[in-house]
């Protein structure tokens, strides 16, 4: 009877001061910021505000492209054509046209906009540009086919090959270092599977700052490839993963933790992956989670022939997309990267394919 009048007083008189169990962190909210994307199918450009994910923008460009780039200060938007092999220039502020310049192909930016860097494949070589006026000061002479651009330690990692002083192709298997600061060549290694003994082409390629390791897709054969994890010190793999094509994406986080890869597969030669997204621990190189091609908002099955993967500077988010070299169709797919699932899907027409991305910070 002492107990239970005990415990009766203890209800009656607790208040809000007493111990009560721990709640659930509030979720951290997405940092505000533009997504830019190019659909190929219609040829239309759209400018996104998210979070909201409501389209803002949109202009359509009755041109075949495969790329867009954001300069520095984000006021300018830098499109492929290819019917010109031009870049045409668009005002991020309204998606208006500013003019062309004859420099086609890659372009990566500081941030911070201390320089620029294109990747030239009609004149083969790799340039050095002003970020705003977009003139080129220097180079060397590297075409890449594809490249990755470290803005922590100031490093580009370029995929490609080596030209020679006549202009003829010497390899096409070759990675190269670069130090932007002082525009030179810190080192080239070709990749070598150790496990296939032999080396192999990088398609895809990215770099993480926090561990030093350098990632890529490798190409054998058309109807396999491997995603690799690859030890620039000791030059060798560290570890791989089966893909069904080397046509996918990879993207690190901005705290290097993580590393996002999509398989796109190639649907002109029928290789149809399942359309997860593979995330590894860049620690220890191990798969720790999948993302599968389903919209929890909507409850449906998405595209399996994600190629693009773009996480947002904030890291909170991921955007994904489609391949050149499939049929179209996969419009743009938004990941909570907390969660690891998509969470929406943006597909303002039937035919909405997503080409290329580019995120900015700076709100218009």
């Amino acid at each position: 009877m002492a107990i239970v009048v005990l415990f009766g007083f203890v209800a009656i008189t607790c208040d809000e001061d007493c111990p009560v169990c721990p709640k659930e962190p509030e979720p951290v909210p997405v940092e505000p910021h533009r997504v830019y994307v190019y659909d190929a199918l219609s040829q239309f450009i759209c400018s996104i505000d998210a979070p909201a994910d409501t389209i803002v923008d949109s202009i359509r460009i009755d041109y075949y492209g495969y790329g867009i780039f954001l300069t520095p200060d984000e006021d300018r938007l830098l499109v492929t054509k290819l019917d010109g092999f031009t870049m045409e220039i668009y005002s991020t502020e309204d998606l208006s046209y500013l003019g062309s310049n004859n420099q086609y192909g890659d372009y990566y930016f500081d941030p911070k906009g201390a320089y620029g860097i294109w990747s030239s494949f009609g004149n083969k070589r790799l340039y050095f540009i002003d970020p705003v006026t977009l003139v080129p000061f220097d180079s060397l002479p590297f075409c890449c086919y594809g490249g990755f651009l470290d803005t922590v330690n100031h490093l580009f990692f370029g995929s490609g090959i080596h030209i020679d002083s006549v202009g003829s192709s010497i390899d096409y298997r070759i990675v190269y270092e670069i130090d932007c600061l002082s525009r030179s060549l810190v080192h080239s290694f070709n990749l070598y599977d150790q496990y296939e003994s032999r080396t192999f082409p990088a398609l895809e390629v990215a770099y993480n700052y926090l561990t030093g390791d350098f990632y890529c897709q490798g190409w054998f054969q058309p109807y396999w490839s491997f995603f690799y994890q690859y030890s620039i010190a000791g030059d060798s793999v560290i570890a791989r993963w089966r893909l069904s094509a080397a046509s996918g994406d990879i993207a690190v986080s901005p705290d290097g933790l993580s590393v996002y890869v999509t398989d796109g597969g190639n649907t002109t030669s029928d290789i149809y992956p399942r359309g997860d997204i593979y995330v590894f621990d860049a620690h220890s190189h191990a798969l720790y989670d999948i993302i599968p091609p389903y919209d929890y908002s909507s409850g449906q099955i998405g595209a399996p022939f994600f190629g693009l993967c773009k996480i947002s500077p904030d890291g909170r988010r991921a955007y994904l997309g489609s391949l050149s070299n499939n049929l179209g169709g996969v419009p743009l797919y938004i990941v909570d990267v907390s969660q690891n699932k998509i969470i929406k899907t943006i597909r303002p027409y039937a035919t909405f394919d997503v080409a290329a991305i580019a995120i900015g910070r700076k709100m218009k």
